[in-house]
């Protein structure tokens, strides 16, 4: 069974409220709705969950499934 895996950090919510004075747009992981949304980062504080990019967060944090890769050939009849 190939179960997902995500690191931790994907799990966090942005703070609530702006903290500090910066107005940074950014891209967290909702691990609820398993997509990558937009967020106004203030500029301290914060986790990991923060991205500059839709790309890396979902590189990072979209499941993967954690069993090895196996190359399956097709063949036509």
């Amino acid at each position: 069974l190939d179960r997902p895996i995500v690191p931790d950090f994907c799990k966090l919510f942005p703070p609530d409220g702006p903290s500090c004075i910066a107005y940074i747009p950014q891209i967290f992981y909702n691990s609820t709705s398993q997509e990558c949304e937009e967020f106004i980062y203030g500029g301290c504080g914060g986790n990991n969950n923060r991205f500059d990019s839709k790309k890396k967060c979902m590189e990072t944090c979209s499941p993967q499934p954690s069993g090895p890769k196996h190359e399956v050939k097709v063949t036509q009849l």
